[in-house]
């Protein structure tokens, strides 16, 4: 029995390869969408179109290298194709390669300098580059060309979140709403900036407006829950990361925000067990062992406080605030030289940290260092000279030192500032005994 396709050319076939590839690609199946792309292009290796379709696909999944070199592949056979071009430039964007992503921009803009993409493109170049004024120029320039263009405010718009200018990213992101209302997670975006300003409730407004579009970010549900967790609702924070563990019950995020909802209900048993689980799935995950070394110290067993937090500091911790916590901790169960390292990356981080300089003082007093405890205690008094606790800390320190007029100063200043500190009259009762003897 003879069929249709048996007399149907090899670019016949090639193109019903295509076609299978795009449905395959929209449906989300980007494995098997490429293996028909290379069965077109095995038998017509001279289409374009083909290789820039596989880039796209590669794109798709985060391959960044491969859609480079099909798109490369593609501009052998179509050099001067603008769409081609583009997308190139934004794979070199996308692998980090980012004088050859503007090198292409600006070959384009030399071919066309109409072309809208490259100017609108290049935001996003310059905005990982933080180039930011260069990134309002492409906008401008775009926008000469198609004021209407809702990737330029797009684009815009997440330059503007990276330098913290969120009230001008969400009127952007509005703009993007305004002319493309199912822009991917144009909702998410906006709702991220209102959450970065502290409005919580408009953040918590536009997520759930998110997810009535797309019920299945995951992501999206994750800052919903932590949203929720920040206002106190941890019943809705619950059900939100439950429904994460429907989808993926191996999420280890969402295990440990299972772990602060009960955390945040004092309920402690019940989140130990949800910190434990998340390390099982996520062994190098930063969170768990800072938060199970809290519950620890809490609950007395101060021996096994150091070993989590030791744990704790090899992973990749980027909040000062979380270093400085970890540093007292450590500092109260003697394990005094990890608790200056957590101090100096307070430092490194936040140089005008008060707490941060006292806590380091203190570390370095109790191991014998005085002298390096009383620089960066009097750095932390250049910061705030009027810190009853720094004062007195100051007036400890230059009594060890025999320094008694010095103590006597600073235990003045701390008894006019903190009057009602008990230990103060100890501490005086000291240093003048050290003046007596010293006259």
């Amino acid at each position: 029995m003879l069929y249709e396709e048996d007399f149907s050319s090899p670019w016949d076939k090639a193109q019903r390869c295509a076609m299978r590839a795009h449905e395959l690609y929209e449906s989300g199946d980007i494995e098997h969408a490429i293996g028909m792309l290379d069965a077109a292009i095995e038998i017509n290796p001279d289409n374009p179109s083909l290789y820039f379709n596989k880039g796209l696909a590669f794109e798709a999944i985060d391959c960044f290298q491969d859609a480079i070199e099909q798109h490369q592949r593609a501009l052998e056979i179509a050099p001067d194709d603008l769409e081609i071009l583009n997308a190139l430039a934004l794979d070199y964007t996308r692998n980090g390669e980012f004088d050859r992503s503007l090198e292409v921009f600006e070959y384009i803009e030399r071919i066309d300098n109409n072309n809208e993409p490259c100017f609108c493109n290049r935001i996003i170049t310059y905005t990982e580059l933080n180039k930011h004024e260069k990134a309002e120029e492409m906008f401008y320039l775009a926008q000469q060309i198609d004021p209407d263009c809702p990737l330029c405010f797009y684009n815009i718009g997440n330059s503007l979140y990276s330098r913290a200018a969120f009230d001008r990213a969400i009127w952007c992101w509005e703009k993007v709403k305004e002319l493309d209302a199912r822009h991917p997670q144009i909702n998410y975006r906006i709702g991220q900036a209102y959450w970065a300003i502290g409005n919580n409730k408009m953040a918590q407004r536009y997520f759930e407006e998110e997810l009535n579009n797309d019920p299945s970010q995951i992501e999206v549900l994750l800052d919903m829950a932590v949203v929720l967790l920040e206002q106190g609702d941890t019943h809705a924070a619950r059900n939100e990361l439950v429904r994460i563990l429907e989808k993926d019950a191996f999420n280890a995020s969402a295990m440990f925000y299972l772990g602060e909802s009960y955390l945040f209900d004092s309920k402690s048993q019940e989140a130990v067990d949800y910190y434990r689980k998340a390390l099982e799935i996520d062994s190098y995950m930063s969170g768990p062992r800072y938060r199970l070394a809290q519950i620890a110290m809490n609950d007395g067993d101060e021996k096994s406080v150091a070993p989590l937090l030791k744990s704790e500091l090899e992973l990749d911790i980027q909040s000062p605030e979380i270093f400085l916590s970890i540093g007292t901790m450590l500092l109260k169960v003697g394990v005094v030289e990890h608790a200056i390292y957590s101090f100096l990356q307070v430092i490194d981080l936040d140089s005008k940290s008060v707490k941060a300089y006292q806590y380091l003082s203190r570390s370095l007093h109790a191991i014998g260092q005085y002298e390096d405890s009383l620089e960066f205690l009097e750095h932390g008094l250049t910061l705030d000279e009027d810190n009853p606790s720094l004062n007195l800390d100051a007036a400890m320190l230059y009594l060890e030192m025999g320094f008694a007029l010095e103590a006597k100063k600073h235990l003045d200043k701390a008894s006019l500032l903190w009057p009602e500190n008990a230990e103060l009259n100890e501490i005086r009762a000291e240093v003048e005994k050290a003046l007596v003897y010293k006259s």
